[in-house]
């Protein structure tokens, strides 16, 4: 796969993160009125991976969104795990290919 290719491929997955983690963010914010400023976090991570498709990037976005997982920030974590789906499939685009020889 090219590189632009591969770096096309990262940025919607860490599109797809973003819209899922700002649409939980909004939801608990808005509607269940619960919350602060943590609810962005993945969402920020996220956008990064869009700005900079690079593995440590990725890791990063993983690691935040994980965090706010696992802490159960606001007993909502567990809707993170939605975000957190696309950016662990972002992070095996960077594995090498069949054709390329590893060391």
């Amino acid at each position: 796969m090219p590189a632009h290719a591969k770096a096309q491929r990262i940025r919607l997955l860490g599109g797809l993160a973003f819209a899922l983690a700002t649409l939980v963010a909004l939801t608990v914010r808005i509607w269940l009125n619960d919350g602060g400023w943590p609810l962005f976090v993945p969402a920020v991570g996220a956008a990064g991976v869009v700005i900079w498709p690079s593995r440590p990037t990725v890791i990063l976005a993983i690691l935040a969104t994980a965090a706010i997982l696992i802490l159960g920030l606001m007993t909502v974590g567990i809707l993170y795990g939605f975000a957190l789906a696309p950016l662990i499939i972002a992070l095996a685009a960077f594995r090498p290919d069949a054709d390329q020889v590893t060391a």
